[in-house]
């Protein structure tokens, strides 16, 4: 294990999501760096090798998207158009 994983803190995990984004990465790439991220620090909070989850809170990997989308609901005029 890394010295590193022990004390990085949530803003480092930002700065190496930052860092995978300007290597201009897939998306789906950066989504499973993050996922494979925050399992292994689940994995030092269980095993008592750290108290705290410093990416606990969420990070998007997109940060151009908003985190809700509106939903579009089909208007009863429109219904027979889709019939």
């Amino acid at each position: 294990m890394q010295e590193k994983a022990i004390t990085a803190t949530y803003t480092d995990v930002l700065n190496y999501i930052g860092y995978l984004r300007k290597l201009q990465l897939h998306p789906k790439s950066l989504r499973n760096n993050l996922f494979a991220i925050k399992i292994y620090y689940r994995y030092l909070v269980q095993t008592g090798k750290r108290t705290d989850h410093p990416c606990q809170k969420t990070i998007s990997t997109r940060p151009d998207k908003p985190k809700y989308r509106s939903r579009k609901f089909v208007q009863p005029a429109s219904i027979g158009r889709i019939i």
